[in-house]
């Protein structure tokens, strides 16, 4: 048969796969980086926590990057101008701002309840008034290499299951945004774009280093200038994906295959 470029012209098998697809998609709607914070006004438990944590590295198929404060109103302005974290260590007792108003801040102004919250102190009689903030885990100085990495095994599991993120930093700033939010990536020369359910944002890199911190069970290239969200898509044809956006993205020639196998493997 002639593969006559764009024009839709299909087997009877192929168009039994596509309805195969097409239908168990609306059926279904119904390797990354670790961005960790510390907030303590010791340095040497700082220090001492830092490397504890990246003891764990080797646990995880993730690279951890840690960033560390000395004082609480510096995590807080931070927060304010947009930076995030997937767990923020924090000691509870500190001075202008303790690690109950931080928590707050996070939960209750900033509206997050993805970051992961793990407080630290070296009394335990702060636990029940912690209980509002939804913190993961609670650790009582000094903290035991045993326990950093089951609360690094728990908060991983935290963010691996449904709250999943993808960071990036543009001009200073880490952004951190919610995979399962991420519709598909374009890239245009050096910038990528990460078009998502409510806003597109961008910054300079490139699109296989991204496909390479991603689950790649997730997204596939369907061009070489798009990366898509799998789990996004509302429908598949022969040269085009329908997105659950409405958003039509085409489907280059040498690809159809494999964007067709990749939508039925996710699938099933």
């Amino acid at each position: 048969m002639c593969d006559c470029g764009y024009i839709y012209n299909e087997t009877e098998e192929y168009t039994r796969l596509i309805n195969i697809i097409n239908m168990n998609l609306m059926q279904k709607r119904g390797n990354g980086l670790i961005n960790i914070a510390i907030c303590d006004d010791e340095q040497s438990f700082i220090d001492e926590l830092k490397y504890e944590i990246y003891g764990t590295e080797k646990f995880f198929n993730e690279e951890i990057e840690i960033k560390e404060y000395v004082k609480a109103k510096t995590l807080c302005n931070e927060l304010l101008d947009g930076k995030q974290f997937d767990i923020i260590f924090m000691d509870i007792m500190m001075p202008e701002i303790d690690g109950i108003d931080v928590g707050r801040l996070i939960r209750n102004k900033l509206e997050d309840n993805v970051t992961q919250l793990v407080y630290v102190s070296s009394e335990s009689r702060y636990a029940m008034k912690l209980f509002k903030l939804q913190p993961m885990d609670f650790l009582i100085k000094p903290v035991k290499s045993q326990e950093v990495l089951e609360v690094m095994k728990k908060a991983y599991s935290c963010i691996s299951n449904g709250s999943r993120t993808f960071s990036f930093n543009n001009k200073g700033i880490v952004y951190r945004i919610q995979i399962r939010n991420i519709i598909y990536f374009e890239v245009i020369k050096r910038k990528i774009y990460v078009h998502t359910e409510k806003e597109t944002f961008e910054f300079y890199g490139g699109i296989e280093e991204v496909y390479n911190r991603l689950c790649a069970d997730d997204f596939v290239f369907i061009h070489r200038s798009y990366l898509v969200n799998l789990n996004q898509v509302q429908s598949f044809h022969n040269n085009v994906l329908i997105m659950l956006n409405g958003e039509e993205l085409p489907i280059s020639r040498n690809r159809r295959d494999e964007v067709r196998d990749r939508c039925l493997s996710t699938l099933f």
